[in-house]
């Protein structure tokens, strides 16, 4: 079911997170969890690809996350150990942050469209869209989610909910959404930064 309010609309604002070259954003992360007392805190960056998904948080401490459709690499630099998983391009049992960006940025909109139900509102220039589990799909890894940001603009908020009540918030940075935001050579070094933060995660 999808409900929009506002002048954009749910495909064009899904459309806008499709990327065709690599980019990369700054991102704050903070968890808020039931047995914490504070909010947990992390930065980093973020790169997306047609192909891959690559989270390289740089604090509290060195953590290197790549995933593609089938697979998913994790490098815990504080520890110094190395996990990896299968998984489906937009499985339940996969992360709903990775599946999440996957989907957006290979602009799959019938995936998403099939998963959640989607309410578009605006305010002030802003727009945010609600993305809720649909009841068939629903189990304890989905989570409601919403994305928020400035109008004809791709999101700089992401919010996930889960159903024990805790939820992250990532608010991010863009440093080039588009190809007119680069330079020529810019694709070509985020490329190369995905290919070694991949080789990271992965080892050996």
């Amino acid at each position: 079911m999808l409900i929009a309010y506002a002048e954009e609309t749910i495909d064009t604002v899904l459309i806008r997170h499709a990327v065709q070259e690599p980019v990369q954003f700054s991102y704050q992360e903070t968890r808020h969890m039931q047995l914490l007392d504070v909010p947990w805190k992390a930065s980093g960056k973020m790169y997306m690809s047609p192909a891959f998904f690559i989270v390289e948080q740089k604090k509290p401490y060195r953590l290197v996350m790549a995933s593609n459709r089938t697979s998913l690499w994790l490098y815990d630099g504080k520890n110094k150990k190395r996990r990896s998983r299968n998984i489906s391009g937009y499985s339940r049992e996969g992360s709903s942050l990775v599946a999440l960006m996957m989907a957006l940025r290979t602009g799959e909109i019938e995936i998403l469209k099939a998963r959640y139900t989607m309410i578009l509102s605006a305010k002030e220039h802003q727009w945010a869209l609600e993305m809720i589990p649909v009841e068939s799909a629903m189990d304890k890894h989905d989570a409601r989610i919403v994305l928020r940001g400035k109008a004809d603009q791709a999101a700089d908020e992401l919010k996930i909910e889960y159903a024990d009540g805790n939820h992250t918030l990532w608010e991010f940075t863009a440093e080039g959404h588009t190809k007119e935001e680069h330079t020529k050579e810019e694709p070509e070094d985020v490329s190369g930064q995905m290919k070694m933060l991949v080789q990271e995660a992965r080892g050996g």
